[in-house]
């Protein structure tokens, strides 16, 4: 990263997720796309992290990596089969030195974890391990990650990739931006129903049930919320 940011052709802007649910922030999708319209031609978007629930990267990008560490038999049993489903390329770091062992089997393991979903989706998913302290497989990673973007360029995915992009970003603004405006529009009935569930006074079905019902009645004006 050191070597990355002082490129004189990259840039790098670092994104706090906010506490927005995905492994990344809220407004990755509109800076990718001026990043892009300012002609840069390879982007990369890193997550705050893996597992089952932060795969919305895959909603924003073209080829989705998964990093991995060298990992013992028993943190191997917990593979995430969800990130691994929607991961294009798995990539196991740290393979030097006294690690290499550990780096080796870990990248067996995950060779065995892609062979399921190869055969669901209908392509390979190749699985390697790089060093960055000693340099060794970055350029087949590299070559690895634009054999899966060309193609998916010459069958015509990428378009229709960019396509569901903009789709996907379209819905989960809206959803977002309508529970704050449904938030705003409770006032303190919202905290009211809350303490309802605490109190075991409403399950919390039932209360979330109301409370919808009471913010569309005063989202088209029939009541006013109580302040």
């Amino acid at each position: 990263m050191s070597k990355l940011a002082t490129h004189a052709n990259s840039y790098v802007r670092p994104s706090p997720s906010g506490g927005h649910l995905g492994g990344v922030t809220a407004r990755a999708w509109e800076v990718l796309e001026l990043l892009e319209a300012a002609s840069f031609d390879v982007i990369f978007v890193e997550t705050v992290g893996v597992g089952q629930s932060e795969i919305q990267c895959k909603d924003l990008t073209d080829v989705m990596l998964l990093l991995v560490p060298p990992a013992s038999g028993d943190e191997l049993q917990g593979i995430k089969k969800g990130i691994v489903e929607v991961a294009d390329l798995v990539v196991v770091t740290k393979n030097d030195g006294s690690r290499k062992l550990l780096a080796q089997q870990t990248k067996a393991a995950y060779q065995s974890a892609v062979m399921y979903t190869e055969k669901e989706q209908g392509y390979a998913k190749p699985v390697i391990a790089i060093s960055a302290e000693e340099n060794t497989n970055i350029d087949q990673l590299w070559e690895e990650t634009m054999n899966v973007w060309n193609s998916r360029h010459d069958k015509g995915h990428i378009a229709q990739l960019r396509k569901n992009q903009s789709a996907k970003h379209f819905f989960n603004y809206y959803e977002m931006e309508l529970l704050r405006k449904a938030k705003l529009l409770a006032g303190n009935e919202l905290q009211r129903y809350f303490e309802k569930v605490l109190a075991h006074e409403l399950i919390p079905r039932e209360a979330g049930d109301i409370m919808v019902e009471r913010t569309l009645r005063t989202s088209v004006g029939e009541e006013k919320p109580k302040n």
